[in-house]
């Protein structure tokens, strides 16, 4: 049974633990884990039966301290800073050092009771690590576009830097193109009915399958009927209101947390989705119905995505290929049956 919570504060090189005592207070101690060897002698000093562990999601550093604890059969959960924050925020927090924020973490696990963080598979690993870089290699495209451009309109040019320049973008756009290759290539052979059932639906391809998938493996739940509304709120697109009493009326918008880059790399195959596909779409038809009704082009964009991602959902939930007829409305689809 667990009793202790121990709030972790991971740094680059070091991190700082949080045991709570029988005298209601907190042990803390810092330790060090560039070794393997160090890190043992942190797990060592836990018990699998009673200890959970608790750390914010801090990029790639607090990877390596989780998986040694999960190999020794040690509870872990790895929680949203933001939740921390909030939470320290209630607590009417002033202070903040490491060793304040390991004791919070402990306070916040044993409050919260945060769920236990479960390894994904090695594939999707790959999968997010090239899609990261891919992200890195796509802006770089972009700035190496834009210094080809000033310097393309300077008076005197310099023909070794442009040279350079050139050099440096063929590599990048070959490395892209490898990277989407391999994308494509590990979602085909790891992801292969998934991948197929999301190719039934209009604007699926080999990317934003790929990011998509990613998504959805860091959600839990999701294969639970009904869970849509929560997987929507977790990626950003769900709506907020701020409204009290009559004097403030604040507009509504998406709350964009969760996964914004999932919400970057659907974007532009929403706007394909709505426009410029030449079949028609419940999507297409969709945009269209608000745009009549004095929605902006962003508005109506959003609401694309959104029951675009819904259907997405729906289609992996059942197992089942995307019908567009069970999208329409009763009248339309009565008519296209006959």
């Amino acid at each position: 049974m667990i009793t202790n919570y121990i709030g972790i504060d991971i740094a680059a090189r070091s991190f700082v633990s949080a045991r709570p005592t029988p005298a209601a207070s907190y042990q803390v101690q810092q330790w060090d884990y560039q070794t393997p060897q160090q890190i043992a002698h942190f797990v060592d000093s836990l018990n699998p039966q009673t200890d959970h562990c608790v750390l914010e999601a801090t990029g790639n550093y607090h990877l390596r301290l989780t998986y040694a604890l999960l190999e020794a059969g040690i509870s872990v959960s790895v929680v949203n800073p933001l939740s921390v924050k909030r939470y320290g925020q209630m607590l009417a927090s002033i202070t903040k050092t490491d060793q304040r924020d390991a004791v919070l973490l402990a306070r916040y696990g044993q409050q919260q009771q945060p769920a236990t963080y479960r390894q994904p598979d090695q594939h999707l690993q790959y999968l997010r690590q090239r899609r990261m870089v891919l992200n890195q290699l796509q802006q770089q495209r972009q700035a190496l576009a834009n210094q080809q451009h000033a310097l393309s309109v300077h008076p005197q040019p310099d023909a070794f830097s442009q040279q350079i320049l050139d050099q440096q973008q063929l590599y990048v756009e070959q490395a892209i193109a490898d990277l989407q290759a391999q994308i494509s290539q590990l979602v085909a052979d790891h992801y292969q009915q998934s991948r197929q059932l999301l190719a039934s639906i209009p604007g699926f391809g080999a990317v934003s399958t790929a990011v998509f998938l990613e998504a959805l493996s860091s959600f839990e739940g999701w294969q639970q009927r009904g869970s849509s509304k929560a997987f929507v709120k977790y990626i950003g697109l769900a709506p907020t209101l701020h409204q009290s009493g009559r004097s403030v009326r604040g507009g509504s918008h998406i709350n964009r947390s969760g996964v914004p880059w999932l919400r970057q790399k659907l974007w532009l195959p929403a706007c394909t989705l709505a426009m410029r596909l030449k079949t028609d779409t419940v999507f297409q038809r969709l945009y269209i119905r608000l745009r009549q009704a004095g929605k902006s082009f962003k508005e109506a964009i959003i609401a694309v995505m959104h029951k675009w991602i819904r259907v997405a959902l729906a289609v992996l939930q059942s197992g089942k290929p995307f019908d567009s007829r069970l999208n329409l409305p009763t009248e339309e689809n009565l008519v296209s049956n006959l």
